[in-house]
């Protein structure tokens, strides 16, 4: 009996050995920058999150957390040495990327401004993690192109110009803000919180979670929505527009196709501007910002 109480004890001491040895290793950086102000600000982040504040301010200034997470040491110096964030101004645009051996950066027609990612999976990190989440201050007139994907939220607050957001696992926040907005995100919810209402047309898309936009009392706009599993809520009084037809020549020249337009649309007040909003699994609400 003797005997077996020892082996099961030296079981039970090499599993827990096993665990302790196996524990991940981290690193976190701390990166400052202070630039001076761009008429356009592009923050193209990958794992993390983004947080804009608008101010009075005439310089751009940057704080982001740079977190490396590997199996062993040697895999986080590894991850710390070939990850990074990349700084560059061009014409108006300031630009701030992250920066991997699978990842190339640069202009491609196929993104906002020209600038993207292209993904090189055969030289996928191995053995280490990265993430930065990253916050700015920026004078209230910047515009503003922000984009993440995964494991972090985007928020911007306090500022006057035109917004180009998108997430794709994470959420939306757009507080106190003013200028005309087109607003994605795929896994999360869409809130906007206007000061104003935009002066040019925008649109806001949810494919899983709820849109919440607020505007002034004094909105006058067309609002046309979609929801496949959800509804459409509002407290200003509205009136339902037809429905659209659309119509187009088949290829051969000699046939018209008709389709009848997806979004149903209503007019606030005297119309004027369209915003429209759209979800896959969510419910849409348009208020009055009070």
């Amino acid at each position: 009996m003797m005997n077996k109480a020892v082996k099961l004890g030296m079981i039970v001491l090499l599993v827990a050995f096993g665990t302790v040895t196996i524990q991940a290793q981290k690193s976190t950086e701390t990166i400052k920058k202070t630039m001076p102000k761009a008429q356009v600000l592009l923050i193209d982040n990958i794992n993390g999150s983004v947080m804009v504040k608008g101010g009075k301010g005439n310089s751009i200034d940057l704080t982001a957390t740079k977190t490396i997470v590997g199996d062993t040491q040697k895999d986080v110096a590894n991850g710390k040495s070939k990850v990074s964030l990349v700084i560059f101004r061009e014409n108006d645009t300031l630009v701030a990327h992250i920066k991997t051996p699978n990842l190339t950066y640069g202009r491609n027609r196929n993104n906002k401004r020209g600038f993207g990612y292209e993904w090189d999976d055969w030289n996928k990190q191995k053995g280490y993690d990265f993430k930065f989440d990253i916050q700015v201050n920026v004078p209230e007139n910047t515009h503003l192109i922000v984009r993440t994907v995964n494991r972090g939220d985007i928020e911007v607050t306090n500022t006057k110009a035109s917004l180009k957001v998108t997430n794709v696992n994470g959420s939306v926040y757009l507080k106190n803000i003013a200028g005309a907005t087109k607003a994605r995100t795929i896994n999360g919810q869409l809130e906007a919180n206007y000061t104003r209402v935009p002066e040019k047309n925008s649109s806001y898309y949810a494919l899983n979670g709820n849109i919440r936009v607020k505007y002034p009392g004094n909105l006058s706009a067309d609002l046309r929505f979609k929801s496949f599993n959800g509804d459409f809520y509002t407290d200003y009084d509205v009136k339902q527009l037809p429905t659209k037809v659309i119509s187009k020549t088949a290829s051969e020249g000699k046939t018209k196709i008709y389709k009848v337009d997806e979004f149903t649309s209503v007019r606030v007040r005297k119309g004027g501007k369209v915003f429209k909003f759209e979800t896959l699994n969510g419910n849409i609400y348009v208020n009055r910002n009070k």
